[in-house]
């Protein structure tokens, strides 16, 4: 598997699945293609990577398959060169796209489109994360050449025992940015009714803007219920999972969160937007809500319901639990493995 390195600080839904698949996945051998810093350090770890990746070609010749993670633009570049490298030694190359904003690249890339086309295309398989996007790459592809794969979720690694003090725990995990909404999120936190205001708690984790959300938390005198927590991973993830009632998400671009997967798993409702492959495991009312992409109005109007409807979380939680089976690894590897089966019998 080819990927950002899961084992340093990117820290995001990519490097989730890839570490899943690296420490549970029989066979699998794992090459970091990026490792997030300054341009510098950036530039020489992909040069690094494409020596080291043409190493393994040569010497490594018991790989057959080389399963490739991209998301869009700069990755998919880095991504479609790796491809190409791996198919000149003679290997199988599935690309597995998760890039929330493929979409746009792909419009924006204007007389470039059929190059894009031809390189997904080269490959033996696609592979996507949602029928939505499924969709999506049919109209760029043959539908043969594509499958869709769900992103696997770890069981929770703790027992999960919430209590009921009155106050509705939120939490946000991601990117600290304007594509993941979370500065819609806190200008609603600004404007909840006042006596609602006491009964809810927001924790954000994240890296990014880090900056900019400490001075709209300060602007926005919310010092009293927001809490950002900084870096989040490991045992503190777990911990604030266990810990929190709802999970809110309320992006402007993805492709099927993994955060929400593991609040799912955590049995966790949700509060996110419909884009992506998002509303086909968040159902309107019954796991959760969806709310228009930067609607402050909506976002405040969920999270005041959840606070007035004190059952309302833990009986989403429980459905939350229900959608997400599909999901768990005992689910998801079977269907990889079949995947890498009939690529080596071809």
């Amino acid at each position: 598997q080819v990927g950002p390195d899961y084992r340093g600080r990117t820290g995001g839904g990519i490097e989730s699945v890839i570490k899943t698949y690296s420490e549970n996945f029989p066979g699998t051998l794992f090459l970091g293609s990026y490792s997030e810093g300054n341009k510098f350090h950036e530039i020489i770890y992909t040069c690094k990577f494409f020596l080291s990746f043409t190493r393994f070609m040569i010497v490594k010749k018991d790989i057959k398959i080389v399963h490739i993670h991209s998301a869009s633009d700069m990755s998919f570049i880095r991504k479609s060169l790796t491809m190409m490298i791996a198919r000149l030694f003679g290997k199988k190359t599935i690309m597995h796209m998760h890039g929330s904003t493929f979409r746009v690249f792909y419009e924006k890339a204007g007389i470039f489109r059929s190059v894009i086309r031809r390189l997904l295309k080269c490959n033996d398989l696609v592979i996507c994360l949602s029928p939505q996007w499924f969709d999506f790459f049919s109209n760029l592809i043959p539908a043969a050449k594509l499958r869709i794969v769900n992103n696997p979720v770890p069981a929770p690694a703790m027992n999960i025992s919430r209590q009921q003090n009155g106050v509705v725990k939120f939490l946000f995990l991601g990117r600290i940015g304007n594509r993941k909404g979370i500065f819609d999120l806190l200008k609603a936190m600004s404007l909840l009714n006042p006596e609602l205001r006491r009964s809810a708690n927001l924790t954000i984790g994240g890296n990014g803007e880090v900056q900019k959300l400490q001075e709209l938390i300060k602007s926005l005198a919310l010092q009293d219920c927001v809490n950002y927590a900084g870096w989040v991973d490991g045992q503190l993830k777990t911990e604030l999972l266990a810990a929190a009632d709802v999970y809110i998400l309320p992006s402007y671009n993805e492709g099927l969160p993994v955060s929400i997967l593991e609040a799912m798993a955590y049995g966790l409702p949700i509060i996110s937007t419909p884009i992506g492959g998002i509303p086909e495991v968040v159902k309107e009312g019954i796991n959760g809500f969806l709310v228009e992409p930067g609607n402050i109005q909506q976002i405040i109007d969920k999270i005041e319901k959840m606070i007035k409807s004190p059952d309302l979380p833990p009986e989403m939680g429980k459905a939350s639990l229900q959608t997400v089976k599909p999901f768990t690894a005992d689910s998801v590897f079977p269907v990889l493995d079949t995947i890498y089966a009939s690529l080596l019998v071809k």
